[in-house]
């Protein structure tokens, strides 16, 4: 009923839950985005399309989980988005929030729908039965996927009218390794390349200089120094 979706910004996590999910037959839906202000309260607005102002979340009431398994029950999928935005230390950031969680957990199990949680650091879920959540956490291309990352790395070179086999692929892959794989790391590379030359930015890579220092802050921008902290 439950899935957990791990792994840094822009490494393709909506990605893959998009494409898991066109392989089902759910048509309803339900996908929130999470920022920093967002609220238990909203998230129960979203789930119930009810008015925000008259969502609350009570500390223990048989009813209020009652109503929340209807209203779930109206969707296939509920699709949580960028859930480190609730924490603070590590930790919920309200006690609602956290009221709110436990109470989707709960609801869980009780009915069909099923309930995505994405997130750019794990999640302190308090499971009773833990098997009854699955967790993924999405990697660059590693190990016997580089071919992938070199895939990637390809097709953005033709993007820019570079020719790929210009490159040996020996040192097409060791980029794709030593930028782990990510995604977007691989296209800023390739920019790269065309604006410096493969030498030089095979030289930035290894000293952790120019782009890679700019992907490296563009990719963890979406992840407060507070939740980095939590998660070392």
């Amino acid at each position: 009923f439950l899935l957990e979706v791990t792994g840094l910004a822009q490494i393709g996590k909506s990605a893959t839950i998009s494409k898991s999910i066109s392989r089902t037959n759910f048509r309803r839906i339900k996908r929130i985005q999470m920022v920093s202000t967002s609220s238990a309260e909203y998230i129960v607005a979203e789930i119930t399309s009810k008015d925000q102002d008259s969502c609350t979340i009570p500390s223990a009431d048989e009813q209020y989980l009652s109503e929340l398994q209807q209203a779930l029950g109206q969707w296939d999928a509920i699709w949580i988005e960028n859930c480190e935005q609730l924490l603070e230390g590590g930790q919920w950031k309200s006690a609602e929030i956290g009221r709110l969680i436990d109470a989707l957990l709960d609801s869980a199990q009780e009915n069909e729908t099923k309930i995505v949680f994405e997130s750019a650091i794990g999640l302190p879920f308090n499971l009773r039965d833990p098997s009854i959540m699955s967790k993924m956490k999405i990697r660059g291309f590693e190990k016997d996927l580089t071919k992938h990352g070199v895939s990637i790395l390809d097709r953005q070179l033709r993007r820019i009218n570079l020719s790929p086999s210009d490159i040996p692929v020996e040192i097409r892959k060791q980029l794709v390794k030593e930028l782990g794989g990510h995604p977007l790391a691989i296209i800023f590379c390739a920019d790269a390349i065309y604006e410096e030359g493969v030498g030089p930015v095979m030289d930035l890579v290894k000293r952790g200089k120019g782009f890679y220092e700019e992907i490296v802050r563009a990719i963890l921008k979406a992840v407060s120094y507070t939740h980095l902290r939590a998660h070392e």
